[in-house]
Formats: C-alpha cells, sequence, structure tokens
C-alpha cells in the first residue's frame, strides 16, 4: 500500500510540474520585450523579408519621402514618411522598393510588443 502511495505522489507532483512548467512558458510569451530598431536597405531587387523578431507588431518607417512598397503577394501601395505604419503581414512577405531602380533606400523597422499609435 505504501508503495501505490508513493507512485501515486510521484505522477501527481511530476503533474504539477507539468502544469507550473506550461504556466512559465505561458508567462513568458506574454511578457513585454524590448523594441528592436534596425536599418534595413531595400530597392526593386533588394528585399525586406518581414521578421518580427519574437514580437507581436513589425513597424516601417521612410527618413524623408513617401514610398511604393511591393508586398510579396499581396500587391503594391504607398507608404506615408515620417510617420510609424504598422506592416500587419504574415512573417516571411518580402517587401521591394519597385520604384528603387538604381542603388538601395533607408528604411526604419522596429519590432515591438508595444503598439505605436
Amino acid at each position: 500500500m505504501d508503495l501505490i502511495q508513493d507512485i501515486s505522489e510521484h505522477v501527481r507532483h511530476h503533474e504539477q510540474l507539468d502544469t507550473l512548467k506550461q504556466i512559465e512558458r505561458l508567462l513568458l510569451s506574454m511578457a513585454i520585450h524590448e523594441p528592436i530598431d534596425r536599418v534595413i536597405q531595400i530597392s526593386a531587387n533588394v528585399p525586406y523579408v518581414i521578421n518580427y523578431l519574437e514580437r507581436r507588431h513589425c513597424y516601417i518607417w521612410l527618413p524623408s519621402t513617401s514610398l511604393s512598397l511591393s508586398f510579396e503577394d499581396y500587391g503594391t501601395g504607398t507608404v506615408s514618411a515620417q510617420i510609424w505604419v504598422n506592416l500587419g503581414m504574415p512573417q516571411g512577405i518580402r517587401v521591394f522598393a519597385p520604384t528603387i531602380t538604381s542603388g538601395t533606400t533607408p528604411i526604419y523597422i522596429r519590432c515591438t510588443d508595444e503598439v505605436i499609435p
């Protein structure tokens, strides 16, 4: 009888540990991470591949003028300059600047858990 009770307690203990590990993973996934800012060079031939870097949002900021961007499989649109624009596209989508045929142009990328108004 003691052996059965020991095994039962051992099983319960492992179930509790598994539950605690699941709670820990959930809490870590909900944690706010520091934003990651990057400057990327893009053109008609050099894409930016959307990567959220384990953050909830991926924003783009253009330094001087609005720019026409082509979003692979989604079409083309103009992005305004000097405001953060939430890309809201799936990770892995390639972004090109079809009007930049000579050289590249810089775009600023911010991956963050926060919503930028």
